[in-house]
């Protein structure tokens, strides 16, 4: 009980102490919840411009159109953002909206930045009939509509959208909030009698509140973007004046609270934490005695407390790193899904959908792999699967892997390779994930019309019996800064730039890489600076051998016939049997379907010879799970238990692989599948 008591003796000293020195800390932290926010919306509504033109580009490569054409995703747009109006404009700030009308926009004068420096436009905008409203423009290439040439697309917000975005708690709503340019000149405020448009400073250099030092102070600020806070006397009354730069453009978040209203803000938070304090003591008391009494009994609760609290943050790391990386490809997969229905009719334009969700889907599932294998490699679960493979086979299977994406982005790529001994010992679905890691990096952040290398050279080892290859990539791309090279391995690292936030990525690779490359037994190398490209050296000491490589031996897919071939396809989710099914029936194949592993064995006991030639077999189902009705199929002791078993399922690691050997099932394949490779494994265990 004294502990307790001394606890919060101690602790409320503390907090008075704390308080007395806060209130500027305080507001500064009440800044930080408008600013957040704030730069969310800015970064979405940027981003949302980006993808219209994108979606324009895709679908009308004429970049020509009628309005009528427009309306539905226009539509669409307005709403899931929220927004008031969607416009065209042009150069000279004529405007079209969806509804089809025309106008001028009243912002001429600061369209250079715009147009001239390509930069987006965030402004208060006066609108018509005297309402105000949040502008976002940005300019891209031409784009006709009804036959006019326009420059730009605009977002149009209401203040009351904006007003959510700024509706903090704390100061009992009796806060200012502005959003200033550089200049002083308001592009938003929640202050009903400051109009937007007009500049702050110069109204309070002329009312007397600030000074023309001060103007020119907080101007500097502005400029250097800088947060600072001073005292100011606005209509008799004391306030706080705090500034904080925006993250996203030349903007700066302003709050001004009055001196009494902050203060009695904190006295409140005082009591708060006072009784906080009081409570805390007086649990600590019975906290310590209960431990006391129940140590050994609630040694385990305690431990699954731990392992739980190490979840949660688990958990909150991940859903605040991926949460924008996963929404861009699934609103590419829902935005042309809805495309592609809308376009039934039109079968080329479909199929230019289907490509995009194709691609959306590869980049999402890419990212929770990324996932998975950072899981795994922290969890110690990996385990190298070491083979005889060809070095120059799998040097030829990278370059064919990026040669599209090269191709696109119209890249010089160049290959050197200087090797002596081709078969090497290696695990090469990893060392292959090593490399394409990097490769894709180089490929991300170099420029179009850029320049990569990629050299594979053999030295001697001192290892007896190994070789040590070393891989050289470099490129003439943007480069990374020192700072950022020394956090390059840590997980959810990427580079903070305005080129950078619009690259898709989970600043995973370069994590995964280098813990590969350590359970490899190997070291990596990065040399980099802003502006110079960037050079990545791995070196790994692969042992030789005169076997055949694991990659050389491959099946003749297309010598296969699969026409008549009968299968038994066990699947207890209806949506993956119908792909399934649609999937082998196209390649000429007799389907039958059971829907869980009880099911199959009692359709196998019953089957007679030539009834299937091929089982494949999910693992979970909700009765019998797929390792033992493979079990229970092996065990029945006629012919057709011995009818070729192919795992098909999510559980897609190497020990799930094993697992699956383990259970009599002769190959596996991992969910999502993919075509050529369960065409490639029906193939191979039918021909043994």
């Amino acid at each position: 009980m004294l502990a307790g008591a001394s606890v919060y003796a101690s602790f409320s000293r503390r907090t008075d102490k704390y308080m007395d020195k806060s209130t500027e800390g305080h507001i500064f932290e009440m800044l930080e919840m408008v600013a957040r926010p704030y730069n969310e919306h800015l970064e979405r509504a940027i981003g949302n411009l980006d993808e219209v033109n994108d979606y324009l580009t895709a679908r009308f490569r004429s970049r020509s159109c009628r309005m009528e054409e427009l309306v539905p995703y226009i539509q669409y747009i307005k709403r899931s953002q929220n927004a008031d109006k969607f416009l065209f404009m042009d150069t000279g700030c004529t405007y079209l909206s969806s509804t089809g009308d025309k106008g001028l926009l009243d912002i001429t004068s600061e369209v250079v930045s715009l147009f001239g420096e390509n930069k987006p436009m965030i402004r208060y905008l006066n609108w018509i009939g005297g309402e105000s409203r949040y502008m976002v423009a940005k300019a891209f290439d031409d784009f006709y509509v009804d036959g006019r040439k326009y420059n730009a697309l605009v977002t149009l917000y209401t203040p009351e959208t904006m007003n959510r975005i700024f509706d903090i708690p704390g100061f009992d709503g009796e806060s200012e909030i502005f959003v200033l340019d550089n200049t002083g000149t308001v592009i938003f405020t929640n202050n009903g009698t400051t109009v937007g448009g007009s500049n702050l400073l110069s109204q309070y250099r002329a009312s007397k509140t600030l000074t023309t030092d001060q103007v020119n102070s907080i101007k500097e600020d502005f400029h250097n973007g800088t947060d600072n806070s001073l005292i100011i006397e606005d209509d008799g009354q004391e306030c706080y004046f705090c500034y904080k730069p925006s993250e996203e453009a030349d903007f700066n978040i302003v709050m001004q609270v009055g001196v009494d209203t902050a203060r009695s803000s904190l006295s409140e938070l005082r009591t708060m934490v006072s009784n906080a304090a009081t409570t805390i003591a007086v649990i600590l008391c019975i906290a310590i005695a209960v431990l006391l009494l129940l140590y050994f009994k609630n040694e385990q609760s305690r431990k699954a407390a731990e392992n739980e609290q190490k979840a949660n943050k688990a958990k909150t790391v991940f859903l605040n790193n991926m949460s924008h990386d996963i929404r861009t490809p699934m609103n590419a997969i829902i935005g042309y899904t809805n495309l592609a229905m809308q376009n039934a009719d039109d079968p080329s334009q479909t199929r230019d959908y289907l490509g995009k969700i194709g691609q959306s889907s590869r980049h999402l599932l890419s990212l929770i792999n990324d996932v998975l294998d950072m899981s795994r490699i922290e969890s110690g679960k990996i385990v190298l699967d070491n083979q005889a493979e060809s070095m120059g086979e799998i040097i030829d299977t990278l370059c064919n892997m990026v040669d599209a994406n090269l191709s696109r982005k119209r890249l010089s790529f160049e290959v050197k390779t200087g090797i002596v001994h081709d078969t090497v010992v290696c695990d090469r679905l990893r060392l292959n994930q090593i490399l394409l890691n990097i490769l894709s990096n180089s490929i991300k952040y170099t420029d179009s019309g850029g320049r990569i290398s990629f050299e594979v050279s053999e030295e001697e080892s001192r290892l007896p019996g190994h070789s040590l290859y070393h891989f050289i990539i470099e490129d003439n791309g943007m480069g990374m800064s020192e700072d950022f090279l020394k956090t390059i391995y840590d997980p959810f690292t990427r580079a903070k730039t305005s080129t950078v936030s619009g690259i898709q990525g989970t600043g995973l690779g370069m994590s995964i890489t280098k813990n590969l490359v350590d359970m490899m037994g190997g070291n990596i190398d990065i040399s980099s600076g802003l502006g110079k490209g960037t050079r990545v050296d791995v070196r790994l000491n692969l042992e030789l051998t005169a076997a055949t490589a694991a990659g050389q031996v491959r099946t003749e897919v297309e010598d296969f016939d699969f026409n008549g071939r009968k299968v038994l396809l066990v699947e207890d989710n209806e949506l993956n049997t119908e792909i399934a099914t649609m999937i082998l029936e196209t390649a000429g194949m007799e389907v039958s379907t059971a829907n869980d592993g009880t099911v199959a064995v009692d359709m196998m006991r019953n089957a007679k010879t030539g009834d299937y030639d091929l089982i494949l077999m999910d693992i979970q189902m909700p009765v019998m799970d797929g390792y033992e009705a493979t079990r229970k199929i092996r065990a029945l002791g006629t012919e057709v238990s011995r009818i070729p078993i192919i795992a098909m399922t999510a559980n897609a690691f190497k020990e799930d692989r094993e697992a699956a050997l383990e259970a009599g099932m002769d190959e596996h394949v991992a969910k999502p599948v993919d075509i050529d490779k369960l065409r490639k494994a029906i193939a191979s265990v039918l021909n043994r």
